[in-house]
């Protein structure tokens, strides 16, 4: 798989039938559920251009992992895999067994939103994302539950850092099926009265 994604990359021409297509509806769907439950029109960076709610200039949008270099926007036309934070892979399979064709479809496998002033609660259309294999939000203002049984639906899920936030939870039950093959695994459980209870967390902050 590659993280190259962009406008000239042929590997974001998905090949997907018209059956095929609700991969393609449903992970994008997620990408904006995502975006608006984490109240994305307040981001630090790359908030959409699609902005209701703030008569602001929108922030800038730059690659903090790549020099500073331009970066796309949630909720741009561009295809998802190339927004800010997002990495996916090329996956061929088929969506039924008893189909001998085979179809081509960019699927998300990371992403990484760390202290972009992130705020409200995981949706739990996570689930749908079931290519994912990372997603870390550290050092925002996460809040709510930590919808342990959606990630659970995650079978490629192995880092999950949600450090620094405002959610709570217990995973022991989690930690028992899932989230015992992390490799990595950060959360708030740093003492006996910390918000999430953690018993196989990697790090506890």
């Amino acid at each position: 798989g590659s993280n190259d994604f962009d406008d000239n990359n042929t590997n974001l021409h998905d090949v997907l039938t018209n059956e095929d297509l609700s991969l393609r509806i449903i992970q994008r769907y997620t990408m904006a559920v995502l975006y608006y439950s984490f109240n994305g029109h307040n981001w630090n960076n790359c908030q959409s251009l699609r902005n209701f709610y703030v008569q602001d200039s929108p922030s800038d949008c730059v690659d903090k992992n790549n020099n500073d270099a331009t970066a796309v926007r949630f909720l741009s036309s561009d295809h998802e895999c190339t927004w800010y934070g997002v990495s996916c892979d090329i996956i061929t399979a088929k969506s039924d067994s008893n189909r001998t064709d085979h179809f081509v479809f960019s699927s998300i496998k990371g992403i990484s939103l760390p202290e972009n002033n992130l705020k409200g609660p995981i949706p739990v259309e996570i689930k749908t994302l079931t290519s994912l294999e990372s997603l870390e939000l550290t050092e925002n203002h996460i809040t709510g539950m930590i919808p342990f049984d959606a990630i659970s639906d995650l079978d490629n899920i192995e880092i999950l850092k949600l450090g620094n936030n405002q959610m709570n939870g217990n995973a022991t039950s989690f930690c028992n099926g899932t989230g015992e093959n992390f490799k990595e695994f950060e959360a708030d459980c740093s003492s006996s009265t910390s918000a999430v209870v953690c018993p196989c967390c990697t790090s506890c902050l």
